[in-house]
């Protein structure tokens, strides 16, 4: 599936929130946001996909996967080291 955001919010190493155009059904609508915050010896990610109209269908499947993304984001950073999705 392809996306299309548009862009909602953008402070250059600070945030980023887009708004889903067009991809997944359940997805359009949606706002996700990511925010930096921190100093010299750490940064903080925080993370959210917000206005989802229920939380059936792709919900679950969709946070396990924001889950598993970050985790590997926060490894690679880390560690040298992540795990990403191979086709």
């Amino acid at each position: 599936t392809k996306f299309r955001m548009k862009i909602l919010k953008l402070i250059p190493n600070r945030a980023v929130a887009w708004h889903c155009l067009g991809g997944h059904p359940e997805w359009v609508d949606t706002q996700i946001y990511f925010d930096l915050t921190g100093d010299a010896k750490q940064t903080t990610l925080n993370f959210a996909h917000r206005r989802w109209k229920s939380i059936n269908g792709v919900f679950p499947i969709c946070s396990f996967d924001w889950a598993h993304y970050l985790t590997s984001l926060r490894m690679y950073l880390e560690k040298g080291r992540g795990f990403p999705v191979r086709d």
